[in-house]
């Protein structure tokens, strides 16, 4: 594994960054009162409003390397189907979780890969706001390393209802295939990943 540990040196839990539609976005830009009724059910499970009133969650992710590629899964903003993105599998940490059981859990439910916690490898934390056309909300994110000898096959059969309204896939993607789609104008998450991605794969 590559020493990644500082790999999100942009982020940090005092200055979150903005996400999603992009431009400049404070902590307390979405209180409750401008939450749409149905907030709950437009992001799922997991989140919950912070002091600012705004949807929160803490949550697991995994950087997947094989063969050279990162896993990465395609969405798009559930308000606006035009606004398209590319992010690593994960999501929300359940009760009694730790951060890297959630991580493998969510790997598995979004991707098929079945892994045990101990061999994810800790890459690093970032706080980050996601901009959605219709909310803001906050994700204190831990991100974790695997790397596969082979590219296993892909399973999107457990995804939920929601994931399915929002998530449009699942592809391999080479350092070179993520600087031209960010190039492009494609939304890359972390944005920190075009610039490891070379590291990462190594």
């Amino acid at each position: 594994m590559p020493n990644s540990q500082n790999w999100l040196e942009g982020a940090s839990a005092d200055q979150p960054q903005a996400e999603g539609q992009g431009g400049a976005v404070v902590a307390s830009a979405k209180t409750k009162a401008q939450l749409p009724a149905n907030w709950r059910q437009l992001l799922g499970q997991g989140w919950e409003l912070n002091q600012q009133g705004m949807p929160s969650r803490q949550a697991g992710r995994v950087v997947v390397v094989a063969q050279g590629q990162i896993l990465l899964v395609a969405g798009h903003d559930f308000s606006d189907a035009t606004h398209h993105w590319l992010f690593t599998p994960g999501g929300g940490i359940e009760a009694g979780e730790s951060p890297a059981q959630a991580a493998a859990r969510e790997l598995a439910e979004e991707t098929g890969i079945m892994v045990d916690p101990d061999r994810l490898s800790l890459l690093g934390y970032r706080q980050a706001l996601f901009e959605f056309r219709a909310l803001t909300c906050l994700a204190n994110e831990t991100f974790y390393y695997l790397h596969l000898d082979h590219k296993p096959q892909l399973n999107q059969e457990r995804w939920t209802t929601n994931e399915r309204s929002l998530l449009d896939g699942l592809n391999w993607y080479s350092p070179h295939n993520l600087r031209q789609l960010s190039q492009a104008g494609l939304a890359i998450y972390p944005p920190e990943l075009v610039n490891h991605a070379a590291k990462l794969v190594t």
